[in-house]
């Protein structure tokens, strides 16, 4: 049976640690944890990328303490296109395969009739919208939480799904 080699990043390597030492301990050997402190800057994955063969962007934030577009969406958005630009600069030609995890808060409709099978067509269309609206400045921070985090998983899958176009 073929073994691969993974290699990850993290804000902080001492967050890596307990991983490494618990659940990943078995494969330490095949683990490689390089430390990106922000994702946001241009160029922050390139060292990350160097001779890997796929590239799987999980990294988003959340929390209920971000309450502000510029440290959810935007944020998001850098970040899915910091480690495309990455991948496509320093991965080449070896990279197969790009993964970007999503979440069912980018397709989501709570007005849309259910059941509902939701497909790669639908879209979440009032996060953003919401977010944008003179309403958002009178929500308690976990509403703006509520509304922030589908935004930002909506506005960043779009956002790499437009870079994959013009990159063809």
């Amino acid at each position: 049976m073929a073994s691969f080699k993974v290699r990850g990043t993290t804000r902080s390597k001492q967050s890596a640690d307990a991983l490494l030492k618990g659940a990943y301990a078995p494969y330490v050997d095949r683990v490689e944890i390089l430390q990106v402190p922000d994702i946001t800057i241009e160029g922050a994955f390139d060292e990350a990328v160097k001779g890997v063969t796929a590239v799987i962007h999980t990294a988003s934030p959340i929390s209920f303490a971000l309450t502000t577009w510029s440290s959810t969406v935007d944020i998001a958005i850098s970040g899915a296109l910091s480690i495309l630009n990455s991948a496509l600069n320093h991965a080449s030609p070896q990279l197969q395969s790009f993964v970007l995890t999503s979440s069912f808060a980018a397709c989501n409709d709570p007005s849309a009739p259910q059941p509902k099978t939701f497909t790669e067509d639908d879209w979440n269309t009032w996060a953003e919208a919401e977010a944008k609206s003179e309403e958002f400045e009178a929500m308690d921070d976990e509403a703006k939480a509520r509304v922030l985090y589908p935004a930002s998983k909506t506005v960043a899958e779009r956002a790499v799904w437009s870079w994959r176009d013009e990159k063809k």
